[in-house]
């Protein structure tokens, strides 16, 4: 009887089955590190638009008493972003230098950015000086 050289069907179904295995795999990382990277690339838009906003408001400090505490105001929506702020004011003015005594009212602007189901807040603190 002859010997017969090459592939059976059984052996090329396993190597069919590990290729297969190999690529679902790869396919999965790359589709994981695209999330990731959409992730990444959403927060730090809205760690940017909300750093902006944070820098106008501070730009206008005379503006800052104007704003009702407490209370969000929505400002714009961009390439599916809103951006909200709001700014809560000190009831009494603090001291906070020991050398001149002086006099300053604390603001603490908070700046929320949300886009679909995520939402990054952040917030700074802001002396206005009396005079």
């Amino acid at each position: 009887m002859k010997k017969v050289k090459g592939y059976s069907l059984i052996e090329t179904l396993v190597a069919l089955a590990i290729a297969s295995l190999l690529v679902m795999g790869f396919y999965s990382f790359s589709n994981s590190l695209l999330k990731a990277r959409e992730s990444n690339r959403i927060a730090q838009e809205a760690l940017t638009l909300a750093e902006n906003r944070i820098e106008s408001l501070l730009a206008m400090p005379d503006s800052l008493s104007a704003i009702p505490s407490g209370t969000y105001l929505t400002e714009q929506v961009t390439n599916g972003y809103t951006v909200s702020y709001r700014v809560l004011s000190g009831t009494d003015d603090a001291i906070v230098s020991d050398k001149a005594e002086e006099l300053a009212r604390l603001y603490t602007i908070e700046v929320k950015v949300t886009y679909g189901t995520y939402e990054k807040i952040i917030s700074t603190k802001y002396y206005d000086y009396r005079e």
